[in-house]
């Protein structure tokens, strides 16, 4: 019982990860790229400028969410990526 149990927790804790993902794959298709594209401005205006030092939890989040868009190509995973904190690149 108690293996199963683990399992079962386990099976709910990768289902979850996931769910931000799909939330945004399921939207419908303007309303999604509209929220891409501003999540991708916030990240290439906001969060580049001298005062994204003060902004890094913000910018970090921003980068953390771009990445998670069916629309995000390499050029926008890179420029997630150099938001991200070394550990989680």
């Amino acid at each position: 019982m108690l293996a199963l149990s683990a399992v079962g927790l386990i099976w709910y804790w990768v289902w979850s990860c996931g769910e931000e993902q799909r939330t945004i794959r399921n939207l419908p298709t303007n309303d999604r790229r509209a929220f891409f594209e501003r999540t991708l401005k916030n990240l290439t205006t906001v969060c580049a400028g001298s005062e994204a030092v003060h902004l890094e939890d913000f910018c970090w989040k921003e980068a953390e969410l771009v990445l998670l868009f069916p629309e995000c190509d390499d050029s926008c995973q890179d420029l997630a990526r150099i938001r991200l904190p070394r550990a989680t690149r």
